[in-house]
């Protein structure tokens, strides 16, 4: 006799994640991998990682109940159903992309402001009122190196 799968038992899932819960979840720990700078090895781990990610969603299961009495809550128990399902996988990689493609815009976006005020200064800002600039002394690398054991 089959046991009947409506009724939550030791072998059907009791924990639902809403689609909400789910995002908030993975925007976390995608937030917590770059805060700690380590967006582009995560993505590295995880895409090697792939093919064993449902025997890691089973580890944390194994370890939730430890893990969820030391620190009270229930992540422990919502990351091990998250990583069971290979869609979520790719919407933490898609979500670490997305963080490394912002990065790359915020540093593009300041280098362009940095030579923009680099040519500003150039063409008139404070450096220019100090007058105009003398040219080199004749003699070319003789006359560098003779300046440079000339006697005072």
């Amino acid at each position: 006799m089959r046991p009947d799968r409506s009724v939550p038992g030791p072998l059907t899932p009791v924990l639902e994640i809403t689609p909400e819960r789910r995002d908030e979840i993975i925007e976390w720990a995608a937030q917590q991998i770059h805060k700690r700078g380590l967006t582009t090895a995560a993505v590295f781990f995880i895409e090697m990682n792939r093919p064993i990610t449902y025997v890691g969603s089973q580890a944390v299961h194994f370890f939730a109940p430890f893990v969820n009495t030391i620190f009270d809550n229930r992540l422990a128990t919502e990351i091990g159903h998250l990583m069971s399902e290979r869609k979520n996988i790719d919407r933490l990689i898609n979500r670490l992309e997305d963080l490394i493609h912002e990065d790359d815009v915020a540093a593009l976006k300041a280098k362009k402001k940095a030579r923009a005020e680099a040519r500003g200064r150039a063409q008139g800002g404070p450096e220019a009122a100090r007058g105009p600039v003398e040219p080199a002394s004749p003699g070319g690398i003789r006359g560098a190196i003779g300046r440079l054991f000339r006697r005072k």
